[in-house]
């Protein structure tokens, strides 16, 4: 505060009194065993993303704490008010090249789209595996497994500890998007990987109709809806990681 802010403490016996051109913000009691506490109190609030801050809420700020997201998408996103809480109090504008999202995105490869498209919701979902993960996350998961509805191109994402969770992540994913939808998934394509290809995994989905489109092995290409979405997510926490200075993802 006294260094980023200019902020003055000034401390007598039994209070510290923080300042800031000459006007008292705030103070804190000094209590017998010398500790110090913030007089005030805690009020119930809702939470939204710029509750607390100590940078300007500016665009550049926005890009970074949504993943490293498109300035185009941020800017819409607060133009149309897609996000409760979302605001500007700097017009600052953002440095034209951002080192992170270069250490993100210079190294991927294009995976070209699908030329046709399902008509109608879950008329076909697409679905790819990721991983594993360098490093474990503090849950324990290494995998991340990403489902995507052919027609409206929702994405949905669900974080997995072990390859074997994808059959039940398929499950949990079908019950949310059927309930969701109002429709039931008529095709399912995969790489046809191992963890898709269990017994268990191709019976339950003869048994709902669940028709199962398979790709070439090692045609990642031919997955592309897939995996380009996994590619996006990979491209954004790497950009994460990198402005964090951690290791990098791949």
């Amino acid at each position: 505060m006294t260094r980023n802010k200019g902020s003055h403490i000034h401390i007598d016996a039994e209070l510290w009194h923080f300042q800031l051109n000459r006007k008292e913000l705030f103070c804190a009691s000094i209590n017998s065993n010398n500790s110090v506490y913030l007089n005030g109190v805690t009020e119930a609030i809702s939470e939204y993303a710029h509750l607390s801050f100590t940078l300007l809420m500016d665009l550049s700020l926005w890009h970074r704490r949504l993943a490293h997201h498109n300035y185009a998408d941020v800017k819409k996103m607060l133009r149309t008010n897609m996000v409760t809480g979302m605001v500007l109090n700097s017009s600052h504008k953002p440095d034209p090249v951002c080192e992170p999202c270069l250490a993100g995105t210079m190294h991927s490869n294009p995976f070209l789209s699908s030329p046709s498209h399902a008509k109608s919701s879950l008329e076909l979902v697409h679905t790819d595996l990721h991983g594993p993960l360098p490093v474990k996350l503090y849950h324990g998961y290494q995998y991340w497994i990403v489902f995507i509805d052919g027609c409206s191109l929702h994405k949905a994402t669900m974080l997995l500890k072990r390859k074997s969770d994808t059959f039940n992540a398929f499950r949990t994913y079908k019950a949310w998007a059927e309930n969701h939808f109002r429709a039931k998934i008529q095709a399912l394509q995969d790489d046809k990987s191992g963890e898709y290809m269990s017994n268990a995994f191709i019976k339950f989905t003869q048994d709902c109709g669940i028709k199962r489109w398979h790709t070439t092995h090692n045609r990642p290409q031919q997955n592309g809806v897939a995996e380009s979405a996994n590619r996006t997510l990979s491209n954004d926490i790497t950009a994460m990681l990198s402005e964090s200075h951690l290791p990098p993802l791949l």
